[in-house]
């Protein structure tokens, strides 16, 4: 009975959601907390780890005690990008703590002079920070439900934008096959600018992704609607383990919004479980000038 209840909330979450006109870009949609979640796509909730904490609270089954970073590369002038995140057991669940950073320092404010040439005025650092707080609850042998609080801080030269939001998930597990259901953004909080007051929404998103594993292959793929745009996205992955050796193969391709349009990103990834440590390193693929090809590194540990 609780399964049921637990589907029937979040696909309620999913196709109720109130639409909002404008909407700020979130870490969480543009980046991941596991290299191997983007070798194969960014399709969350198939791995489990404190980065679950990130993708799909309802991943956190099983995480126990787990400690996750992870850093990309970004174009210049972002100085980078870093993702750190921790869990632990609570009651039959788990608890799990996590921040996501961007920033970029020292950048130069242009003025016009008398004959019209530029000149830098002074110069600024802009970040993007994210806190999130995840708890995840088992409802049967099978299934798990999740939610997190996520709290955003943005400061942008000469103002500064706050709010906060709430994401859940569901995950189904059976033998070869598993189901995983996410809600992004479900409250119609917004975040608030200091400078003017402007505020602008959190972009919704509802996805359905699953899983099949054949042999030592991993079959995946997942269906996204985004609000931003109002866009249907999909993505298609795949997870190769070698047998007794601790490596594995991740290769992803996925569809990235940008504006009212879909940009396709392809990926490989590549990572070694040396127990209790999990490294992955992967690599995207990009086309299109918003998003630049780059590598990603994560380092995770569960004990």
């Amino acid at each position: 009975m609780k399964t049921k209840l637990a589907l029937l909330y979040v696909v309620f979450m999913m196709f109720s959601h109130g639409l909002h006109a404008e909407s700020i870009d979130m870490l969480t949609d543009q980046f991941s907390g596991s290299a191997k979640t983007v070798g194969i796509g960014n399709i969350s909730g198939m791995y489990s780890g404190s980065f679950s904490v990130f993708d799909n609270p309802a991943a956190l089954v099983s995480t126990h005690y787990s400690v996750s970073t992870l850093q990309t590369e970004l174009p210049d002038p972002y100085s980078g990008f870093m993702a750190f995140s921790v869990s632990m057991p609570l009651y039959d669940g788990h608890l799990a703590l996590g921040v996501m950073s961007m920033s970029s320092k020292n950048l130069d404010k242009t003025a016009k002079g008398d004959f019209d040439q530029i000149y830098s005025e002074s110069q600024f650092s802009v970040s993007d920070r994210l806190y999130v707080l995840g708890w995840q609850c088992p409802f049967s042998l099978e299934s798990s439900f999740g939610l997190s609080l996520k709290y955003s801080d943005q400061n942008l030269f000469d103002t500064r934008g706050n709010g906060f939001n709430m994401d859940f998930g569901y995950l189904w597990q059976k033998g070869n096959s598993k189901v995983v259901l996410g809600a992004k953004n479900v409250l119609p909080s917004k975040v608030v600018y200091s400078a003017d007051n402007s505020q602008l929404s959190f972009p919704f998103e509802a996805s359905v992704g699953g899983r099949y594993q054949f042999l030592d292959i991993g079959l995946m793929g997942q269906a996204m609607y985004c609000e931003s745009g109002n866009l249907f996205l999909t993505s298609l992955g795949l997870d190769y383990a070698l047998e007794d050796t601790g490596l594995s193969v991740q290769l992803g391709w996925k569809e990235v919004p940008f504006g009212i349009k879909a940009y396709d990103v392809s990926s490989v990834g590549l990572g070694l479980f040396l127990k209790p440590i999990d490294i992955a390193v992967a690599y995207e693929f990009s086309d299109f000038a918003q998003q630049s090809s780059r590598y990603t590194v994560s380092l995770s540990a569960k004990f």
